[in-house]
């Protein structure tokens, strides 16, 4: 729900109105269990689960209640994994963390692959962008940073060349977490077409400056020619 929407009023609203259509809308379920559940969550009431086994077990009996269902249930905890998060209460607080299951392989691309050089650049800042996003402790950072570049190792790449790839991933993800609450500046824009050429990849291709430097000077601006 939008956070600018109160919560309270929003309940209301919608409480009245299930209650009203109780015989159109629902045929299977019963729309005061609907209505609690719906309060637990825009509430986020999950923390007094853990702590209040009453309002716990009152609630698996609602729930059991509908039609002859039969639910499964978890019991609470202050740990869940959630997606690629594992989320915990901490002293009242929810932290995350970068959540791995146990049968990844990480089998990220070795050095010898006909793949371009910036592949694993973009691997290695993406993946500390998101490791700043999403744990709430800077020890699981360095931690789960540390265990990225040892993969990679054990996939072949050389620490030379991942080490000051790392800082910059640091670097970049700081600064542009820094500037989430800013405004974005525009990007003029200007009146000259460009033209992008795309080729497949090869290693032993010449790199794409020498590419440019050819193109410009061949056909863009040739030396004591109009260009094409």
């Amino acid at each position: 729900m939008y956070t600018n929407i109160p919560t309270d009023i929003a309940l209301q609203a919608i409480s009245k109105y299930l209650s009203a259509n109780e015989n159109i809308i629902f045929h299977h379920y019963d729309s005061n269990a609907l209505i609690e559940a719906l309060q637990i969550i825009f509430n986020n009431n999950f923390i007094q689960f853990v702590r209040n086994k009453e309002l716990w077990d009152s609630f698996k009996q609602r729930m059991q209640d509908w039609h002859g269902l039969n639910w499964v249930f978890t019991q609470p905890s202050t740990t869940c994994n959630f997606m690629d998060m594992t989320i915990s209460i901490t002293n009242d607080k929810i932290t995350t963390t970068i959540y791995e299951k146990k049968q990844n392989l990480y089998l990220y691309i070795p050095p010898h692959s006909a793949h371009p050089p910036s592949i694993i650049n973009g691997l290695i800042f993406g993946h500390i962008l998101r490791l700043h996003r999403l744990c709430s402790r800077n020890q699981d950072i360095q931690q789960k940073t540390h265990d990225h570049l040892n993969r990679l190792i054990q996939r072949g790449h050389p620490i030379s060349k991942l080490i000051p790839v790392f800082k910059q991933a640091q670097q970049r993800a700081t600064l542009l977490l820094s500037q989430k609450q800013t405004n974005t500046p525009e990007i003029p824009k200007t009146s000259s077409a460009k033209i992008f050429l795309h080729l497949p990849y090869h290693p032993q291709d010449p790199p794409r400056s020498t590419i440019q430097h050819l193109w410009n000077s061949t056909i863009m601006n040739p030396p004591c020619q109009p260009p094409l």
